[in-house]
């Protein structure tokens, strides 16, 4: 897993060699957490301080109110395949708009999650969801699509961890080394 900080890598066609990164151009990371069920997500940790990319602030979801604008961003892979253009330039990052639907909690998972009309698509998860004043309140992680009875097809569910929680799991993964509550 890297962090892209310019345009400088090489994607190839060969899906055993999609990407092609240096030292120069990106900055490699473990995973140290992943939450192992729905909703999906990851917390990494970079072999450094990256100062080439700037940091958005961060606020409580708990502040964020059901009807208030917000915004996915990402990198959907399936975008990158449309327009040929793989790239991590700041430019290329993909933004969908919707609202905040409900603050909700998973109980299969006992997760807190942001209930979000905005549209997910495979590369969304991981970026920032963030509110009109360009402050995360959340990290989008996954979308939901049902049929009912053969009828219609419900889309248009997505879900977003709150800071609250990715905080919490980053604050035990320094103080414990593990993250408490959850099965190890």
């Amino acid at each position: 897993v890297y962090i892209l900080l310019d345009d400088g890598w090489n994607a190839s066609a060969e899906p055993e060699n999609s990407f092609q990164v240096d030292a120069e151009h990106s900055v490699r990371c473990d995973v140290i957490y992943e939450s192992g069920g729905y909703p999906d997500y990851a917390i990494l940790r970079a072999e450094r301080v990256v100062t080439e990319r700037v940091a958005l602030s961060a606020m409580p979801a708990s502040l964020a109110e059901p009807g208030e604008p917000i915004y996915a961003l990402g990198f959907p892979g399936a975008s990158d395949q449309v327009t040929n253009n793989y790239n991590a330039a700041v430019d290329a990052v993909t933004v969908t708009t919707g609202t905040i639907s409900r603050m909700a909690h998973m109980e299969e998972t006992n997760t807190d999650v942001i209930q979000i009309d905005a549209t997910i698509n495979h590369g969304n998860s991981g970026g920032p969801l963030i509110n009109s004043s360009g402050q995360v309140i959340g990290i989008n992680s996954a979308k939901m699509s049902s049929t009912y009875s053969g009828e219609a097809t419900v889309e248009g569910i997505g879900f977003a961890i709150p800071m609250s929680e990715a905080k919490s799991i980053v604050d035990d993964l320094i103080n414990y080394g593990y993250v408490t509550g959850r099965p190890q």
